[in-house]
């Protein structure tokens, strides 16, 4: 008997392969159509869209890497000039605006939903989801994008934050439809995480199926 063979089983370290650049492809894809409905403007000209959702689901799928990948990739093409936010908004402009916190916070939101989503390496559980959903998907977001806002709008912050407060019913809609939606894949179809997860007895982990 070895000394590796007294260690428990653990993942071999995941690397980004062709089908992991495909699922970042895709998602960033799903975000961009999901700004095409376009979106209303807030106090400061933020505008506010389906997007968040997209980044929310994003985040519990691919997990925190990918997901922080996925919106790089977004980010990146808005900033070369493609009109992928909504109302057909892009070019390095938009990153000066009021909105700049906001897009620089999905990309942090959605690491943090999938480090929360999948914290253990285990498989999303309703709690978990939610949580992940209501930190990094409305918290995290915020707390990028407020500080930004007020700068740029030369409001004081603390009034940008009241007058953001207005759109967190819509905002905690958005993170309820995001659970329902990755709750009901962990359930249908497991596949779409792409991961094994790590069941409750044992470190040992266990194929999506």
């Amino acid at each position: 008997m070895t000394k590796n063979s007294l260690l428990p089983n653990r993942p071999a370290p995941r690397r980004l392969d062709a089908t992991g650049l495909a699922r970042v492809a895709i998602f960033a894809a799903i975000v961009a159509v999901m700004g095409m409905p376009g979106g209303f403007a807030v106090a400061g000209g933020v505008s506010i869209t389906l997007q968040t959702l997209g980044v929310m689901i994003a985040g519990a799928i691919l997990g925190p890497w990918l997901g922080a990948l996925s919106m790089t990739v977004l980010m990146s093409l808005v900033a070369i000039g493609l009109p992928l936010l909504a109302g057909g908004r892009g070019g390095i402009g938009v990153f000066f605006g009021p909105s700049a916190g906001y897009l620089a916070g999905w990309i942090l939101g959605a690491f943090v939903i999938g480090l929360i989503v999948h914290a253990g390496g285990r498989k999303p559980v309703l709690w978990r989801t939610v949580l992940g959903m209501l930190v990094g998907g409305i918290l995290v977001i915020y707390a990028a994008g407020v500080p930004v806002q007020s700068l740029v709008t030369r409001l004081p912050l603390g009034e940008t934050a009241v007058l953001s407060l207005a759109f967190i019913p819509g905002d905690l809609i958005k993170a309820v439809t995001a659970a329902v939606i990755v709750m009901t894949l962990v359930r249908a179809y497991p596949r779409a995480f792409n991961r094994v997860w790590a069941t409750k007895k044992s470190p040992v982990l266990e194929p999506a199926k």
